[in-house]
């Protein structure tokens, strides 16, 4: 039987086509499940998951339920010879590991998967490394704290949709009515720097990891929308570094994580603590994984396949990812508000990662890690942009590599003025 890799999101595929070229290469066959959504269907109608897009993939099936992807996958097993499962969606995480374990593949684990599927469940057990915070079936304003500032959040969301900053009593407008009459966290807001720790562990042991600077919106806003992100860190000493790691590593332990890679987000407060605000068993968003192929010249990606597929070139590759070799950044575009037309750059490549743009797309698959800057799109012509509140809220990211840490903030700026935006 051929060999097999199950994918969970065919829209980090394609943000990601390195994953599918490296089945193609290999004589593996991928194997995707996901959920129908609109923008999937309107890539379905355009065609751009047909042709050469789709040479990659061997089946596709949206699932409806645990137990129809469960059944695909129960399909697929009798047809391949499946040596891996990969997932790259927050709500499938803990499906993701009862999958694994039916096949008998390397996973974070039920324990660790189970734990990062919801906030609350985090803030419980992983408390001492937490914010303070209570759990509150809301169901008037009332029965929220009365302290402030705090932070409210869905138990069970993504993207950090519906995660506001709540400073005074005007502020509780914003909670949005559909939070009303669920169970949402409230904790305290911690002020500091935030950062992600990726590790790639691999039966319980940690043989990589590495941290990310990040930037969110929330100084500007009540909101903490991911608006860029630096690898390595330009802003965080030596000692800062290890005790993050040093937390990092107790938290990896204490959820008992077996194989795959770990996303971890923390604060660090100007008084040093290291402050933990969410932890999840899969691969982290934006173009975090490019940073690290950028920042280090070699295939990040790879370390996750490798742990995932039992790989016995793991440990070979390991050694690409002893030192990095340049800064790597992505920095998102406040856009301004309107009905998106056009956008347009001046003096280096885009791409429109959800319209059928072949030959952008193409031409962003040869040349994504060679170092130059890149203008990425995640929107639709006709899509209405609005202010940012969430990751789904943004529009467009550049993404590029410097030398000096001196140049980061400089070589943003100077990007984002060579971007021109048509709105009406």
């Amino acid at each position: 039987m051929d060999k097999a890799i199950v994918f969970v999101s065919i829209l980090v595929l394609r943000k990601f086509p390195e994953y599918l070229t490296y089945c193609t290469e290999n004589d593996i066959k991928a194997l995707v499940l996901d959920e129908h959504n609109h923008i999937i269907d309107n890539l379905l109608e355009e065609g751009v998951f047909s042709g050469n897009n789709n040479r990659d993939i061997a089946s596709l099936h949206f699932y409806t339920s645990l137990q129809d992807a469960q059944d695909a996958v129960a399909i697929w097993n009798k047809e391949y010879n499946i040596i891996g499962l990969i997932n790259f969606r927050d709500d499938f995480v803990k499906q993701a590991a009862l999958i694994a374990a039916y096949l008998d593949l390397p996973s974070p684990g039920l324990i660790a998967s189970s734990i990062c599927s919801k906030k609350d469940l985090q803030r419980q057990y992983l408390s001492e490394f937490s914010p303070r915070s209570q759990s509150i079936h809301l169901r008037m304003l009332s029965d929220l704290p009365s302290q402030y500032p705090f932070v409210i959040k869905p138990i069970d969301s993504s993207s950090s949709r519906n995660v506001i900053q709540i400073n005074d009593e005007n502020s509780l407008s914003l909670i949005p009515k559909e939070m009303f009459g669920h169970i949402v966290l409230c904790e305290d807001y911690v002020r500091g720097c935030e950062y992600s720790v990726e590790s790639i562990v691999s039966s319980g042991t940690i043989l990589f990891c590495g941290i990310t600077q990040k930037i969110t919106n929330e100084n500007e806003s009540h909101y903490f929308a991911e608006m860029g992100h630096i690898n390595p860190p330009i802003n965080l000493t030596d000692k800062l570094k290890d005790d993050l790691l040093s937390v990092n590593k107790k938290i990896i332990e204490q959820l008992n994580f077996d194989s795959g890679i770990c996303h971890a987000e923390y604060k660090i407060t100007d008084e040093g603590a290291v402050v933990l605000m969410e932890v999840a068993c899969r691969a982290p968003g934006d173009a975090i994984m490019d940073l690290y192929s950028l920042s280090f010249r070699s295939e990040f990606y790879k370390l996750l396949i490798y742990c995932l597929t039992n790989n016995d070139e793991l440990h070979q590759l390991l050694s690409d990812f002893k030192e990095q070799k340049v800064i790597a950044a992505q920095f998102y575009i406040n856009h301004p508000r309107g009905t998106l037309v056009d956008v347009c750059t001046s003096g280096f490549r885009r791409v429109w990662f959800y319209e059928d743009d072949r030959a952008g797309y193409e031409e962003y698959c040869v040349n994504k890690f060679k170092g130059q800057p890149y203008f990425y799109i995640y929107r639709n012509r006709g899509d209405l942009l609005d202010k940012i509140t969430n990751s789904y809220d943004r529009s467009a990211a550049v993404v590029f590599t410097c030398t000096n840490s001196r140049d980061v903030y400089r070589m943003a700026r100077s990007l984002r003025s060579a971007i021109r935006y048509k709105i009406c």
